[in-house]
């Protein structure tokens, strides 16, 4: 669990934790074959598309190894986390997701736009 500060842009803002995944290299790995045998299989079944095909084709089997290279230097993601609304205080569940700050999330209660990113450390002096 990591803490996060949750914030509307008013201002007001409450503490909330995120779960935080680290991928190892075996699973970046499996992540990465995904994508560009999905990419590949895409562009396979876009052969039978009549016209389009001279456009899917290429445009799939060149996506294929850029997506898994995207997708192999994900490193760490965001499985989910909790807080609660600034502005409501109602509970806050915080959508899985790529680990990336700020986070930007609704209140399903009262449909207030939170800002949501790493917790302040307090400095030892």
């Amino acid at each position: 669990m990591t803490a996060v500060t949750i914030k509307t842009q008013t201002g007001k803002s409450t503490m909330g934790n995120v779960d935080i995944e680290t991928l190892t290299r075996e699973q970046r790995m499996q992540r990465m074959f995904k994508a560009l045998g999905i990419s590949w299989g895409l562009a396979f079944c876009s052969v039978f598309v009549p016209v389009a095909h001279f456009i899917l084709v290429p445009g799939f089997f060149i996506a294929g190894p850029i997506a898994a290279r995207l997708v192999y230097k994900k490193q760490s993601r965001i499985t989910g986390g909790r807080g609660s609304c600034p502005q409501c205080g109602k509970d806050l569940p915080l959508e899985p997701g790529p680990l990336s700050w700020p986070m930007e999330d609704m209140c399903s209660h009262c449909q207030t736009q939170v800002s949501v990113s790493l917790a302040e450390t307090p400095s030892r002096s």
